[in-house]
Protein backbone atom coordinates (compact mmCIF):
# COMPACT_ATOMS: atom_id res chain seq x y z
CA UNK A 1 0.00 0.00 0.00
CA UNK A 2 1.26 3.48 -0.88
CA UNK A 3 1.45 6.22 1.69
CA UNK A 4 -0.93 9.06 1.03
CA UNK A 5 0.56 12.50 0.46
CA UNK A 6 -1.42 14.97 2.50
CA UNK A 7 -2.36 18.52 1.68
CA UNK A 8 -0.18 19.65 4.57
CA UNK A 9 2.85 18.34 2.71
CA UNK A 10 3.56 21.73 1.17
CA UNK A 11 7.00 20.58 0.10
CA UNK A 12 5.50 17.80 -2.02
CA UNK A 13 7.76 17.30 -4.99
CA UNK A 14 6.46 14.84 -7.58
CA UNK A 15 9.79 15.24 -9.43
CA UNK A 16 11.43 13.22 -6.67
CA UNK A 17 9.33 10.20 -7.64
CA UNK A 18 9.00 10.82 -11.39
CA UNK A 19 12.37 11.36 -13.14
CA UNK A 20 10.78 12.88 -16.25
CA UNK A 21 9.36 15.65 -14.06
CA UNK A 22 12.83 16.56 -12.86
CA UNK A 23 13.86 17.05 -16.50
CA UNK A 24 10.71 19.03 -17.20
CA UNK A 25 11.20 21.24 -14.14
CA UNK A 26 14.79 21.95 -15.15
CA UNK A 27 13.71 22.96 -18.66
CA UNK A 28 10.85 25.11 -17.35
CA UNK A 29 13.12 26.72 -14.77
CA UNK A 30 15.45 27.80 -17.58
CA UNK A 31 12.40 28.82 -19.64
CA UNK A 32 13.75 26.50 -22.31
CA UNK A 33 10.44 25.82 -24.03
CA UNK A 34 11.99 23.63 -26.74
CA UNK A 35 13.56 21.33 -24.13
CA UNK A 36 10.32 21.23 -22.14
CA UNK A 37 8.35 20.29 -25.28
CA UNK A 38 10.93 17.59 -26.09
CA UNK A 39 10.56 16.07 -22.60
CA UNK A 40 6.78 16.12 -22.94
CA UNK A 41 6.84 14.62 -26.44
CA UNK A 42 9.12 11.76 -25.45
CA UNK A 43 7.80 11.03 -21.96
CA UNK A 44 4.09 11.84 -22.38
CA UNK A 45 2.53 8.35 -22.10
CA UNK A 46 4.76 7.26 -19.23
CA UNK A 47 4.58 10.63 -17.54
CA UNK A 48 0.77 10.69 -17.69
CA UNK A 49 0.55 7.22 -16.17
CA UNK A 50 2.93 8.18 -13.38
CA UNK A 51 0.99 11.39 -12.72
CA UNK A 52 -2.28 9.47 -12.46
CA UNK A 53 -0.73 7.05 -9.96
CA UNK A 54 0.72 9.94 -7.94
CA UNK A 55 -2.61 11.80 -7.99
CA UNK A 56 -4.41 8.74 -6.65
CA UNK A 57 -1.97 8.72 -3.72
CA UNK A 58 -2.41 12.44 -3.17
CA UNK A 59 -5.06 14.85 -4.47
CA UNK A 60 -7.47 12.11 -5.57
CA UNK A 61 -7.05 10.03 -2.42
CA UNK A 62 -10.21 9.72 -0.32
CA UNK A 63 -8.41 11.16 2.72
CA UNK A 64 -7.06 14.25 0.94
CA UNK A 65 -8.32 17.36 2.73
CA UNK A 66 -8.30 21.07 2.00
CA UNK A 67 -5.83 21.80 4.76
CA UNK A 68 -3.06 24.42 4.55
CA UNK A 69 -1.00 23.77 1.42
CA UNK A 70 -3.70 21.95 -0.54
CA UNK A 71 -3.95 24.68 -3.20
CA UNK A 72 -0.27 24.39 -4.03
CA UNK A 73 -0.44 20.61 -4.33
CA UNK A 74 -3.58 20.71 -6.50
CA UNK A 75 -2.05 23.48 -8.64
CA UNK A 76 1.03 21.35 -9.33
CA UNK A 77 -1.09 18.45 -10.53
CA UNK A 78 -3.41 20.73 -12.55
CA UNK A 79 -0.46 22.26 -14.37
CA UNK A 80 1.23 18.93 -15.00
CA UNK A 81 -1.91 17.26 -16.31
CA UNK A 82 -2.47 20.28 -18.55
CA UNK A 83 1.10 20.07 -19.86
CA UNK A 84 0.74 16.39 -20.79
CA UNK A 85 -2.58 17.10 -22.48
CA UNK A 86 -4.80 15.21 -20.05
CA UNK A 87 -7.56 17.81 -19.96
CA UNK A 88 -10.12 15.64 -18.08
CA UNK A 89 -7.63 15.14 -15.24
CA UNK A 90 -6.66 18.81 -15.30
CA UNK A 91 -10.37 19.75 -15.28
CA UNK A 92 -10.96 17.67 -12.17
CA UNK A 93 -8.26 19.63 -10.34
CA UNK A 94 -9.25 23.05 -11.67
CA UNK A 95 -12.83 22.37 -10.53
CA UNK A 96 -11.52 21.45 -7.07
CA UNK A 97 -9.46 24.66 -7.01
CA UNK A 98 -12.54 26.69 -7.85
CA UNK A 99 -10.62 29.47 -9.59
CA UNK A 100 -7.86 29.87 -7.03
CA UNK A 101 -4.29 28.80 -7.59
CA UNK A 102 -0.87 29.18 -6.08
CA UNK A 103 2.08 31.06 -7.49
CA UNK A 104 4.02 27.80 -7.57
CA UNK A 105 4.23 26.08 -10.07
CA UNK A 106 2.83 28.68 -12.48
CA UNK A 107 5.83 30.98 -12.02
CA UNK A 108 7.71 28.73 -14.45
CA UNK A 109 5.79 30.45 -17.25
CA UNK A 110 6.56 33.95 -18.51
CA UNK A 111 2.97 34.99 -17.80
CA UNK A 112 1.82 32.82 -14.88
CA UNK A 113 -1.64 34.34 -14.39
CA UNK A 114 -2.48 34.11 -18.07
CA UNK A 115 -1.24 30.51 -18.28
CA UNK A 116 -3.41 29.58 -15.30
CA UNK A 117 -6.48 31.22 -16.86
CA UNK A 118 -5.90 29.78 -20.35
CA UNK A 119 -5.17 26.25 -19.15
CA UNK A 120 -8.09 26.34 -16.72
CA UNK A 121 -10.47 27.57 -19.42
CA UNK A 122 -9.26 24.90 -21.87
CA UNK A 123 -9.68 22.10 -19.33
CA UNK A 124 -13.10 23.29 -18.25
CA UNK A 125 -14.29 23.77 -21.85
CA UNK A 126 -13.20 20.30 -22.87
CA UNK A 127 -15.09 18.82 -19.95
CA UNK A 128 -18.25 20.64 -21.03
CA UNK A 129 -18.06 19.08 -24.53
CA UNK A 130 -18.27 15.57 -23.09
Amino acid sequence: MHAMLTSTDVDFDPAAAIPELALLRTALGRRDWAAARAVLDVAQPTLRTQLVLAAHRSVWHADFRQAPGWVRVASVFAMLFSLVGDEPAARRLFVALGGVGSEYPWQYFNNPSEQFRVRRARALAQGERR
